[in-house]
């Protein structure tokens, strides 16, 4: 009897010592208690070597110490590089110069510094939450328009990296407490290009994050960290409704007992409508509920493919750029946990599909659940080649799409600041080119009408009399006009009528994909 219960309690020492994903100091604790017990039973360690007649028996006890001690250290060096590794990724991804998509600076950054009445139809509309914008609202006191961008940044990354080492401690729990798992929640190309901008996407992928770390995945968690996640959950939803197919999916597979969590859902309820409905009542001067907005904008009144459209396969062709291991490794993952919120992920993935308007950031919160099949055990990222072969792939689109693509708009702003100083600047290229919220003060530019009566002034970009038009003053004033913000392509169009404009800077177009009716950015200004 002895011999089997000292071969167990030698098992399961080895187990959570090495294998387990529960927390340092609940694995010492346990460590500690087994090794008395199994001391206890074979009467002294020399009773170990005699019964087991292992080489790789448990040493003395002052040795065993000693191990406790090493792997204490060796477990909190682990969490440290984890945390350094976050850190090192998220700062770099702060100093992107590349302006991806107006949203940027339109869903959080412009009701900072604009008033409501020259913000853009989503806020005339209610679509969006005031919420967001509050959290960046620091950024801006900087003067400097690159210095504005930072500071947004920041913030964004402060928030960020919260949600991180939140998750960082929790995800030990659900079996992935591995350096891999942390450079794919941090390091996919999607997380470096979105993940630390001012997008209301970004802030949903932190708020999941967060979240998800209180889930009641295990039914270790208890009714107050439910409360909490339920809680984050109901914000987040605010913020970006189409987090709730996450949260919804993740909750009836993991709600059990099922009435009480629900209990617990309703409970948060009323503390997330009064703190984001007072929030929004405070800005809009009424009652405004961006949730029920942005269903009936998109959903009822079917007007999701104001911006286009895409395929249906197009996020299983992001999922592939961002994280393509996981289509080497299709096994579903072991562990309930995992497989909980792998299956909640794809749930998102599918249902975001059926929008016909679909881009990149969307599945943000989601990819780092995506990609749990690849750091599992039975994980393709068990080959290391192809691990290393992943890093240098996103170091290359990040480089790309990070740093050059569509770079001018970013690089023009301190000119274009300066030009401010002097007089109007107006804006000849396709809607919501440059961005605003860095600026002193707005920019002349083309008007861009919202569904359902979708004219677009920048139309007037393909007319043959484009030049003509703007020597006649129908577009802008040109006496009041200080500099022209335009692209190459329409600045070729303009010149032969205009000839009292010449070109003051020039910035050249470093595209991948690149677009004929853009090209090069320059500004032009009246001839002294």
């Amino acid at each position: 009897m002895d011999d089997v219960l000292a071969s167990r309690l030698l098992t399961a020492i080895h187990t959570i010592r090495y294998d387990s994903h529960m927390d340092d100091k609940t694995v010492e604790e346990l460590v500690s208690c087994m090794e008395e017990a199994y001391v206890t039973v074979v009467r002294g360690p020399s009773s170990f070597i005699r019964k087991i007649g292992s080489s790789q028996s448990l040493p003395t006890v002052k040795r065993r110490r000693s191990k406790r001690k090493k792997f204490a250290r060796n477990a909190s060096s682990a969490h440290w590089i984890h945390v350094l590794l976050m850190l090192v990724i998220r700062i770099i991804a702060v100093f992107q110069l590349s302006y991806l998509d107006p949203d940027e600076f339109f869903q959080a950054g412009d009701p900072v510094v604009r008033p409501r009445d020259g913000l853009t139809w989503e806020w005339a509309r209610g679509l969006r939450s005031i919420l967001h914008p509050a959290l960046i609202a620091p950024a801006g006191l900087a003067l400097h328009p690159w210095g504005r961008i930072l500071v947004a940044r920041l913030i964004q990354l402060a928030v960020t990296l919260g949600s991180d080492l939140v998750f960082l401690r929790f995800r030990r729990l659900v079996g992935l407490g591995t350096i891999r798992f942390t450079i794919l929640v941090t390091g996919n190309i999607l997380a470096l290009l979105y993940g630390c901008r001012t997008y209301a996407n970004a802030l949903e992928a932190a708020l999941v994050l967060l979240s998800v770390s209180f889930f009641p995945l295990t039914s270790s968690v208890t009714s107050s960290h439910a409360f909490a996640a339920y809680s984050i959950a109901g914000v987040c939803c605010w913020i970006r409704p189409t987090s709730a197919v996450f949260f919804l999916a993740l909750f009836l597979m993991s709600a059990r007992p099922f009435f009480r969590h629900v209990a617990l859902g309703l409970a948060a309820v009323p503390g997330v409508l009064l703190t984001c409905g007072g929030a929004e009542y405070l800005y809009y001067g009424r009652i405004v509920i961006p949730p029920l907005e942005f269903i009936k904008f998109n959903v009822l009144e079917g007007n999701a493919a104001f911006y286009g459209t895409n395929a249906p396969w197009y996020f299983l062709a992001v999922a592939a750029l961002a994280v393509w291991p996981i289509f080497l490794a299709p096994t579903l993952p072991k562990s309930p946990a995992q497989r909980k919120l792998f299956l909640a992920a794809l749930v998102t993935v599918g249902v975001l599909s059926l929008s016909p308007h679909k881009e990149m950031r969307f599945i943000l919160p989601v990819i780092p659940f995506l990609a749990i099949p690849v750091v599992t055990p039975v994980g393709i990222w068990k080959f290391r080649v192809t691990g290393f072969v992943w890093i240098v792939w996103t170091v290359v689109l990040f480089s790309v799409y990070g740093f050059l693509q569509q770079a001018p708009p970013v690089l023009a702003l301190p000119s274009i600041n300066q030009c401010l100083a002097a007089g109007d600047v107006a804006v000849l290229a396709p809607c919501h080119s440059i961005p605003e919220f860095p600026l002193s003060r707005p920019l002349l530019t083309l008007k861009c009408d919202p569904p359902p009566s979708p004219a677009r002034e920048d139309a007037v970009l393909d007319d043959p009399a484009l030049g003509e038009l703007l020597a006649a003053g129908e577009l802008f004033d040109m006496e009041r006009l200080s500099c022209l913000v335009m692209y190459d392509s329409v600045w070729s169009q303009v010149r032969p009528s205009n000839p009292g404009l010449t070109v003051w800077r020039r910035w050249e177009a470093k595209e991948v994909l690149p677009d004929e009716r853009r090209g090069d950015l320059v500004i032009v200004r009246p001839l002294e």
